[in-house]
């Protein structure tokens, strides 16, 4: 799937600049704030940070994958692992994790979740985007607008369940969005803004 990636570097994310001007309206104003991509896909988040002055750390699990990235950013730091397992040594006054929370399964959320958390600074914020559905569901099932062989496990969330979810593993929502996809029809893309809370 990476080369399909690096194909729709300019058509597929055609929300990427708002994405990032409403992360950065919400982290703390620093200079270089530090920004966590988390599965970048075709790199071209990172490079809008980078371009608006943040220095990005890039995780990505498939070495195809990041080597898109790379291509598209070399300024990230691009950190080829699982997000998981991986030992951070810093935390980030942003995060950035599109199309990541629905790659796992209901028993493995919370851990994500509360990584992320862990992973802000005080007054840090994250942006967490996932597809908003009726009815919640997880499985494994082909990405419908790829062409080449890609099955893989897809979490479906309403929009209540992943605000709850987000809520009870220790993430306040101070904003919510949706933005239509720009690939498939009746598409819709739900965007949280989240900050660190108490729990």
């Amino acid at each position: 799937m990476a080369e399909e990636f690096k194909a729709k570097q300019e058509s597929r994310f055609p929300n990427d600049e708002r994405i990032i001007g409403k992360l950065l309206a919400t982290m703390p104003e620093v200079d270089s704030p530090r920004v966590l991509d988390i599965g970048p896909g075709n790199g071209n988040m990172s490079r809008i940070l980078v371009d608006r002055g943040c220095e990005v750390t890039a995780i990505e699990i498939s070495p195809e994958m990041a080597r898109v990235t790379s291509e598209r950013c070399p300024e990230a730091e691009m950190v080829v692992d699982d997000f998981g397992k991986h030992a951070f040594s810093e935390q980030y006054d942003g995060i950035l994790a599109v199309a990541f929370v629905h790659l796992f399964p209901s028993i493995e959320l919370p851990g994500v979740l509360r990584k992320v958390r862990d992973l802000l600074t005080n007054d840090g914020a994250a942006f967490i985007s996932t597809t908003k559905h009726e009815k919640s569901s997880e499985g494994f099932e082909r990405k419908r607008n790829f062409q080449g062989p890609s099955e893989r496990f897809r979490r479906r969330f309403t929009q209540t369940e992943l605000q709850d979810a987000l809520e009870k593993n220790g993430l306040d929502v101070v904003g919510y969005s949706e933005d239509p996809d720009g690939e498939e029809d009746g598409k819709v893309w739900m965007n949280f803004i989240v900050r660190k809370g108490d729990g």
